[in-house]
């Protein structure tokens, strides 16, 4: 066999054993990538509640989330804070029990995400990877549920925010954004 065709059989390999471990993780709850987002969310989901029992007030922004543990708890909480999408929901109960069915935050950056899959990290603190077109539809149902009111932070996605404009392209270069919900009254 000529050594050009090793080489090529070699990159051939090195390219499908990539492929598999990506489509390993992606499959596998247990690996790191999807263990430390659900962890991210959680805490996320825990300052929430931490600040409402020291105020008595619901977050209105990420900034509200400083004064609760959660700077000394994770260390780059801000820097993920730009890849979640929050809902600050502001009627809800205290007991994280009973907030079971109402979405407080997701993950909308990453590559596991663009694949049609999304981190949620729900009211009870419970994190469930969730297809995207179903979150979807559940904030739809939410934002046209009456007496509803959800407030909506949102980072801006990475794309605009972190990677270089190109010329010819449009702002947003993924026809992918985050799910946008407005403040129902």
């Amino acid at each position: 066999m000529p050594a050009r065709s090793r080489v090529v059989s070699a990159l051939a390999l090195l390219l499908l054993l990539w492929a598999a471990r990506l489509a390993w993780d992606y499959l596998d709850k247990t690996s790191v990538a999807h263990e430390a987002m659900e962890t991210q969310l959680k805490l996320f989901g825990a300052a929430m509640y931490e600040y409402h029992s020291s105020t008595g007030r619901w977050p209105a922004s990420v900034d509200d989330l400083a004064q609760t543990s959660l700077p000394h708890r994770s260390y780059v909480w801000r820097q993920t804070a730009r890849t979640l999408t929050f809902l600050w929901p502001k009627d809800i109960s205290a007991d994280p029990k009973q907030n079971a069915n109402i979405v407080l935050a997701y993950d909308h950056a990453g590559l596991f995400n663009n694949l049609g899959r999304v981190w949620v990290c729900w009211g009870d603190l419970r994190t469930e990877h969730v297809r995207e077109k179903d979150l979807r539809a559940r904030l739809r149902l939410a934002a046209n549920a009456v007496g509803t009111s959800v407030q909506h932070f949102a980072s801006p996605p990475f794309r605009e925010t972190y990677l270089p404009k190109r010329k010819g392209l449009e702002q947003n270069p993924s026809p992918r954004e985050p799910i946008r919900t407005a403040k129902i009254a």
